[in-house]
């Protein structure tokens, strides 16, 4: 152990000495690895953003409600290493090949997420919302002939690339509703739970999007005014150290339920389970594994605590699952999102959703 003898004054006793050395020795150790990691220059983990971190652009995606979305009305060609693939938005600024106008008798699933829900990488067609509606608006329509009802199933893609689970509820809020819902499918991957912790994203230019935080366990929006303040900032924006810190809590907290990334999300999903119970719609909460090896044990006892109906994916992956995922950047292909639709499908399936007897729609 380091001797500090200049910070052990004669009158002090041994015991004292030890616990200076001690809390010396560890001040120069965090010294020395916050210099080495700083050396490194490598990219430890996200940093939370905070209104005012960065200039942001608000060029045709930003939506005040939710972010950002697609130019409505427009169309998107995208060309990556994996794919080449084009993307057409709705009035509402969704991909879909119709507006989300009032429904008449079509009873309509709203699914809520990110860009694996969008589809990025494949034709609108050949997402898991577009299968899912293919195989339930069969099925709806002829439990229809069977009763002599004339209903048709909807699926509305509400899903936009970047998402965190904040923006889907703001999703679920402004839009879902606005329009009808009467089921929803919410589908996550666990990087979005790490976005709902920033009040920025960068894309091609940097983004805005609301954010919240916890206050006394109340969820309230993240502004200016309210953000952090220079200590917590400088933990975990600025120290390398805080970075690699919150790094190790998130990887334990797909395990046990812990840390701050964890406890923000799961009350933003109690408030999407509460918006939902609200409006009298039925809620389906999916996991999708960014790859074979996702797994995240805690997620099924943690929504079971909050009452919220969960199908986790990861699970149910086949043995070989790489031909489910595009090589560079793992979203879905089309075998994946078959998989992931059809798993969906069953579930709904077993919810009864799809029943001709079952009507969630709200007069």
């Amino acid at each position: 152990m380091l001797r500090f003898r200049f910070l052990s004054p004669p009158h002090w006793t041994p015991w004292q000495r030890r616990a200076v050395a001690v809390a010396a020795s560890t001040a120069l150790a965090l010294v020395l690895a916050e210099g080495l990691l700083r050396l490194s220059q490598s990219e430890i983990y996200p940093v939370p953003l905070y209104p005012g971190d960065v200039a942001a652009e608000r060029d045709r995606t930003y939506d005040a409600a939710i972010g950002w979305k697609l130019p409505p009305g427009e169309t998107i060609h995208e060309i990556t290493a994996d794919y080449d693939v084009t993307y057409v938005a709705n009035a509402q600024g969704f991909r879909s090949r119709y507006d989300f106008a009032a429904p008449s008798t079509a009873r309509r699933i709203a699914f809520l997420g990110d860009s694996f829900t969008f589809g990025s990488g494949v034709r609108e067609e050949e997402t898991f919302v577009a299968l899912v509606e293919r195989e339930l608006d069969r099925s709806v329509t002829e439990g229809a002939l069977a009763t002599e009802e004339r209903v048709s199933l909807e699926a509305l893609n509400y899903g936009i690339g970047g998402f965190g689970i904040d923006q889907m509820g703001l999703a679920l809020e402004h839009e879902a509703l606005r329009w009808r819902a009467d089921f929803v499918v919410l589908s996550f991957i666990r990087q979005d739970l790490a976005r709902s912790l920033s009040s920025y994203r960068k894309g091609h230019v940097w983004l805005e999007k609301p954010a919240f935080h916890l206050e006394e366990g109340i969820l309230v929006r993240t502004t200016a005014a309210n953000r952090p303040g220079p200590l917590a900032s400088w933990w975990r924006q600025d120290l390398r150290l805080g970075r690699l810190a919150r790094k190790t809590v998130d990887a334990l907290a797909d395990r046990w339920p812990i840390g701050e990334r964890w406890r923000l999300n799961r009350a933003l999903f109690a408030r999407i389970r509460d918006t939902c119970a609200a409006a009298g719609v039925p809620l389906l909460v999916v996991h999708l594994p960014v790859n074979p090896q996702a797994r995240a044990p805690l997620y099924a006892s943690e929504f079971a605590q909050l009452g919220i109906d969960f199908l986790d994916l990861a699970p149910l992956l086949p043995a070989a699952a790489e031909d489910l995922y595009f090589p560079h950047d793992h979203h879905l292909t089309s075998a994946g999102h078959r998989f992931a639709g059809e798993a969906i499908t069953q579930a709904i399936r077993a919810r009864g959703w799809t029943s001709a007897a079952t009507s969630a729609r709200r007069e």
